[in-house]
């Protein structure tokens, strides 16, 4: 595999990873308002973030899924 295509499926990777972790937050912390506690609803959101940007971004890098 070239660098340059190394590379590429790492920023894609690392896009997914980072929109996952945003997307994440953002749902945390509007069940958060629902729960009257922003803290615990941003901590469920990192966790929701990580696992729908997390797990994608490493297979993309891994190779196993391709975009």
């Amino acid at each position: 595999m070239s660098n340059r295509r190394r590379n590429e499926r790492l920023v894609r990777a690392l896009a997914l990873a980072g929109i996952g972790l945003l997307v994440g937050v953002a749902a945390g912390l509007g069940i958060g308002v629902l729960m009257k506690d922003l803290l615990m609803g941003a901590g469920i959101g990192l966790a929701l973030g990580a696992g729908i940007g997390g797990v994608p971004a490493a297979l993309l890098y891994g190779g196993d899924i391709d975009l």
